[in-house]
């Protein structure tokens, strides 16, 4: 597993959940209030942590095999969509959070992480030499 560049993925993508929420943060409090602000967190974390979870499968890819890093890349769209998932879903209805907020911020957040995971993902599947560059 390359630790080294999935620690720098892992400091990016939260630089970016945060400049995400920072965004979202006057209009959610003027739209929902501050149970929107809370719901607005959770969303953005939940997406933050499908992020981290569904990287872990092109951190461990062998650079060079490229049947590893196409299937590497299907298993980190799955694992990432499953954890959202199954996070918007648990928080949704198992909590007292402002369900609207959460969910559209849950959407907004794993759409513009999708780029972060996307550009992790296309780095890690570039052969040694390619990365030089």
């Amino acid at each position: 597993m390359d630790f080294r560049r999935y620690a720098k993925f892992v400091g990016v993508s939260v630089v970016v959940a945060v400049a995400i929420a920072g965004v979202g943060f006057l209009p959610t409090r003027k739209l929902a209030g501050v149970e929107g602000l809370w719901a607005m967190l959770a969303g953005c974390g939940v997406s933050l942590l499908g992020s981290w979870f569904g990287a872990v499968p092109m951190a461990m890819v062998v650079v060079g095999d490229k049947t590893a890093v196409a299937t590497a890349a299907l298993g980190a769209m799955a694992v990432r969509f499953m954890v959202v998932v199954s996070g918007a879903l648990a928080l949704a209805l198992g909590t007292e959070l402002e369900r609207p907020s959460l969910l559209i911020w849950v959407g907004i957040s794993y759409l513009v992480l999708l780029v972060v995971d996307t550009l992790f993902a296309v780095r890690m599947g570039q052969s040694k030499d390619a990365r030089k560059t």
